[in-house]
């Protein structure tokens, strides 16, 4: 039997171990440089670092290690909690903080290697990259604007997963004259040149470059699964593609953005405004704008990267894309290209209800492995190249499967949701993952928010046919 009181000093032990996590808990307003990396770099769960509003002007002494050796002006690896997340975000929404380098050719304006991050309602400019997720799992993007920068402007990479941008603003990339071809607006994943690296250090589609730069034979992690960009306005003036979506990522969801053409710089195979690799990726109720962009030579390109080798588990397979607006210059563009390299797998991808305008050419010649029908997807097992757990399910894919709006937003008083499909039931947490006390009416579709804080918060919204989210302000 133990000791009475060993047993009193592990309680003693544990009580106070408590009080020091919550007392650590904080929130902190920066003015000035310092003091906004080094909230980052001693980030406790729980954390909220408010950044007030003005011009913040880094220069070359100001940057710090980032991930993989590169520099950036902003970075942390310290990780929230579910339950207790770390933000950062502008004071206030109408007048952002700005986040400014020095220049195009070095330096990542944010680089996150932590887990469970909000990052609000500031805007980044001129650096060599924008915002760069690495293992950043459950990270939430909200109401950034980010734009002159030397090539891509966010990147979700390195084994990220469960992360959402939404309502972000993403403009002018590729400002380095040398790598508008690098100049995407939206990332996703990695080239198979850098997958998992064990077999790259034999094989030769490492390239040569990269292997004398000593990148070959580093691990890197290729499975960025479950990644949702939203709400969100790309371009004009991004010189690559609007998202390139990159082979072994899995469950990609590209809804409710409006994409502009204008200002891409053809080179190479930059020439469209999706080139989607990965798998089991949807692509929903964008709107697409070529505003008289001649680089703009398909809109959506589907491409097989396995080449038959069998080396990339998960690359341009049942992915889905409908109910989008495509608005172009012509009728002989072709909306969507399907090319299958070396796979001999049996698998499609699906387009339906889409709209050109104007009416025109759908498929360019040769396109294969494509069905005009809507799929059922249940249970999705995202391939783990990364040695990661990257089992998800979801809800059927689907169209409208869980579709659903929330009004009014901003809400004072009452709540009130709106789905084709049955609402079994909806639950509000804050921003840092705590449940609040509200009770939903099945009857009406509603429920009661005039007891809470200003501000804003997640309704999560369980439907008949699945589970889906949705950010609203509560005034």
């Amino acid at each position: 039997m133990k000791n009475p009181k060993n047993r009193l000093i592990t309680y003693i032990s544990m009580v106070f171990f408590i009080s020091f996590q919550t007392i650590n808990s904080q929130s902190i307003t920066c003015n000035t440089i310092p003091c906004i990396q080094n909230a980052m770099a001693n980030a406790q769960p729980g954390d909220e670092i408010i950044i007030e509003k003005g011009t913040y002007t880094f220069t070359n002494e100001d940057k710090i290690p980032g991930a993989f050796g590169r520099n950036a002006y902003l970075h942390s690896s310290k990780n929230g909690k579910s339950t207790d997340r770390i933000i950062l975000r502008g004071k206030s929404p109408s007048e952002r903080p700005v986040i400014q380098g020095v220049n195009y050719d070095d330096g990542y304006l944010l680089g996150l290697e932590g887990n469970y991050w909000t990052i609000q309602d500031i805007e980044f400019k001129t650096g060599s990259k924008g915002v760069i997720l690495d293992n950043a799992d459950y990270t939430m993007l909200i109401g950034l604007e980010i734009h002159d920068v030397g090539e891509e402007a966010l990147h979700f990479r390195h084994g990220t997963t469960n992360s959402v941008a939404d309502n972000c603003f993403i403009h002018d990339t590729g400002r380095n004259s040398d790598k508008t071809d690098f100049g995407e607006g939206v990332y996703i994943g990695s080239d198979r040149s850098v997958h998992n690296l064990a077999y790259n250090d034999t094989e030769t589609y490492c390239p040569d470059w990269k292997r004398k730069q000593g990148r070959c034979g580093r691990f890197y992690n290729p499975s960025v699964n479950n990644i949702t960009v939203k709400n969100s306005r790309i371009g004009p003036n991004v010189t690559a593609e609007h998202f390139d979506v990159r082979e072994g990522t899995c469950q990609i969801f590209i809804e409710g953005n409006t994409l502009d053409a204008k200002g891409m710089i053809l080179k190479d195979f930059q020439d469209s405004f999706i080139d989607l690799k990965g798998s089991y990726c949807h692509v929903r109720n964008n709107t697409f704008n070529q505003n008289s962009e001649p680089s703009i030579k398909k809109a959506i390109q589907v491409l097989d990267r396995d080449e038959g080798n069998g080396l990339i588990q998960a690359t341009a397979r049942n992915n889905a894309i409908h109910d989008n607006i495509f608005n172009m210059d012509d009728t002989d563009t072709p909306l969507f290209t399907f090319f299958r390299k070396g796979s001999d797998d049996d698998f499609l991808n699906y387009t339906y209800d889409n709209t050109r305008n104007p009416e025109g050419l759908i498929y360019k010649s040769g396109s294969d492995f494509v069905e005009n029908t809507e799929p059922t997807f249940s249970i999705i097992t995202c391939p783990d190249e990364g040695n990661q757990d990257s089992t998800l399910s979801t809800g059927d894919f689907t169209k409208n499967d869980i579709s659903f709006s929330i009004v009014p937003n901003p809400a004072k008083e009452i709540l009130t949701i709106s789905s084709q499909k049955s609402i079994e039931n909806v639950s509000i947490y804050t921003l840092q993952g705590q449940k609040m006390d509200v009770t939903f009416s099945k009857k009406s579709n509603s429920l009661t928010v005039s007891h809470l804080a200003s501000g804003m918060y997640i309704a999560w919204i369980k439907t008949s046919n699945g589970v889906g989210t949705q950010l609203f302000t509560k005034q």
